[in-house]
Formats: structure tokens, sequence, C-alpha cells
């Protein structure tokens, strides 16, 4: 190609990718410039696009979330579910919420398992999801738990205090999770600080991460608000087939290794 052609082509691409960076810009501007018009009272920290065309995920208040048709003017409440199952305004909220997945102590949970997917999860005994959860994991031996508590009661405290206490934390926590332990069944709650000191932990753990219901998983650092199997699901399968494509690094070679061999007789003179 002359040179000058490859010139021409060059300045014209950099133009192409400068104004596509630049109208995308301009695009998430106006968006934001026509919703606070449309909407000059409501208070919302970003927006940002949705797979829908024409439709804008709008966050507020942390973690809430809301849509936005811009052309037409109007704000849509409520979930947005796609074919499968999958909800899609959790989907919003997980990802939100796993830029708080490095501040989660791993040593403080109850480790569960030993499969290849790190999975987090912050639970609540008494919670019906939460078992929900509990459930589908235990049928799982692909990943490795470790479970955290939010409890939202007294009664779920007590609860969370008796797994604690218990010699094989692990047992017993699956076993509270089977309802082995409700309707007024005896617990035992120890009196150890360490226990009160981890509880400490978890509520001010839940506090710092925005936590307001149960449960949340962390799936490989990807969070998921509630029992949506169907997302995680999807999730867990995304991460496996990345780990298949990942390049393998080949095995060092074994070092040779040679039979030593039996010294010679001496020579006759």
């Amino acid at each position: 190609m002359h040179k000058s052609i490859k010139v021409a082509v060059t300045v014209a691409c950099t133009f192409l990718f400068l104004w596509g960076f630049v109208a995308s810009n301009l695009w998430a501007e106006t968006t934001e410039e026509t919703l606070k018009k449309d909407f000059p009272n409501f208070l919302f920290d970003s927006i940002q696009p949705t797979p829908i065309k024409g439709v804008f995920a709008v966050i507020y208040a942390g973690q809430e979330v809301v849509y936005y048709l811009p052309e037409n003017g109007v704000l849509i409440t409520g979930e947005m579910i796609a074919k499968g199952g999958v909800n899609m305004t959790e989907e919003v909220k997980g990802t939100l919420l796993s830029r708080h997945y490095k501040e989660i102590p791993l040593d403080m949970g109850i480790k569960v398992g030993t499969g290849k997917h790190t999975v987090v999860e912050i639970t609540d005994p008494n919670c019906p999801y939460c078992r929900t959860g509990a459930k589908y994991f235990a049928g799982r031996s692909d990943v490795t738990r470790y479970i955290l508590f939010w409890p939202l009661s007294p009664e779920s405290e007590q609860k969370v205090r008796h797994i604690l206490c218990a010699k094989d934390r692990a047992k017993m926590f699956e076993e509270v999770m089977a309802g082995k332990f409700d309707e007024g069944a005896t617990l035992s709650i120890c009196q150890d600080p360490a226990v009160e000191a981890l509880m400490k932990t978890y509520k001010e753990l839940g506090a710092k991460i925005g936590m307001s219901g149960t449960p949340v998983y962390f799936i490989n650092g990807k969070a998921v608000r509630g029992s949506n199997i169907p997302l995680i699901e999807v999730m867990l399968a995304e991460d496996a087939a990345k780990a298949e494509k990942a390049p393998q690094t080949p095995a060092a070679p074994a070092p040779k290794t040679e039979t030593p061999k039996a010294p010679e007789a001496p020579k006759k003179p």
C-alpha cells in the first residue's frame, strides 16, 4: 500500500475510534441530562445501559434500581426478568455489591467443600430462601463455600451462636439449615468471647457492604442477591467455560534420572 494511503487510513481509523468514544460519552451525558430534566427531584447515583435497546438502569439510594426510557420520558419500577428465569435487576444489584467482595474476610467463614468454584454465602438460619440456597449448594461437589452470617432476628442470632459453639461447625450448619433445630428445639449456647467477637464482626461487615436482606452469594467474586438459582447456574457455567479456555501452563519436564553404573572390575596387569 502506498505510504500516503496508509497515513490516510490510519488517520481515518483514529478519527472513527475517537468519535465513537466521544459519542458514547455524549450519549451517556445526554441521557443523564434528559433524566434530570424529566425528573428534577429524583436523586440518583448513576445510569448504565441494559441489553434492551433504549432502556437504561438507574441506580439510586446505593443499590436500588429503576429503568428509564429517555425517548418516552418514563421511569419503570419493578424487576426485569429474561427468558430462562434470569433476574436482570438482581444481576445489576449484584454487580454493585460485588465491589465489596475484597472486604470479606474468608477466614471468618465456615469452610464447606473443596470444589474449584469459590462461593461466599452470607445467610440467616431462619430465612427460607437461605435454606433453599443452602440445599442447592450442598448438592454440588464443585464448590468451596465460605459461610458467614447476617441474622435478621434474635432467634436467628441464637441459632448462629449455636452453630458457632459447635465442635463441628460445618455439620451443625447443615443440621440447622435442614430444620433440625426449629420449633423450640434446645440450643447449645456457649459463653465464648471468641464467638461473641465473631458475631460482632458479622454485623459490622454486613453494615459495611450494605446488606439489606439475605441470602447474598459471591460466586468467584461476583455477587448474587437472593436464591436466584438460574443466575447462579449461569455464573457457575460461565466460570467453568472460562477455566476450560484458559491456557494451561505446561508441566515442567521431570528431571532425568540415570541408574548409576556398577564400578568396573580392575583390569589385570
